[in-house]
């Protein structure tokens, strides 16, 4: 209605050309097919991501497992790459999700925009937290090892954000 008629139309949107049974002018709609399909390749991309994440979670338990003399520093050490799998994951998705909204061919800004911010939160999120559900409900982790897994996610994941500070400031580069 009134709300749509104020809202400028996305440069990149393309549609097919219909008369609106509301305005009754001609005007480009977007079968909703096209974004069901973009939307469901999204959940099985972030399905396959959460996957990932919990294979490294199980094979560093299997390496801790493995190498029951190490002390807490060097589990501690070890847990960072589930971190660095984590990141890999997030940085990943978010190009796939930029693809994918691109490809739904939202109308309006703020359709393509929240579609994009929806996507890449819940994937953050999943990404972030499955591993250590993992390994709470599935394994059993004790307490101590959560706090040293837990630990080293915060190391990589602080590591990991000032490297992405100190490429952005010094060589420009987008991260």
């Amino acid at each position: 209605g009134v709300q749509e008629d104020t809202r400028k139309i996305r440069k990149e949107y393309s549609g097919d050309e219909v008369i609106s049974t509301e305005i009754g002018a001609l005007t480009k709609h977007n079968p909703q097919k096209r974004m069901v399909l973009y939307n469901l390749m999204s959940i099985i991309v972030l399905i396959l991501l959460c996957c990932m994440v919990i294979a490294s979670f199980w094979g560093i338990e299997q390496l801790k497992n493995a190498n029951p003399e190490w002390n807490s520093g060097q589990k501690t050490f070890i847990n960072g790459a589930n971190g660095l799998v984590i990141w890999l994951a997030n940085y990943i998705y978010e190009g796939v999700a930029r693809y994918l909204v691109a490809k739904e061919n939202h109308k309006y800004d703020d359709g393509h925009e929240q579609s994009l911010i929806l996507k890449i939160a819940i994937s953050k999120t999943l990404n972030s937290y499955i591993g250590v559900l993992y390994l709470t409900f599935v394994v059993g982790a004790n307490f101590s090892d959560m706090f040293l897994i837990l630990l080293a996610l915060l190391i990589v994941q602080q590591l990991l954000s000032i490297a992405g500070l100190v490429l952005r400031i010094f060589f420009f580069i987008k991260v």
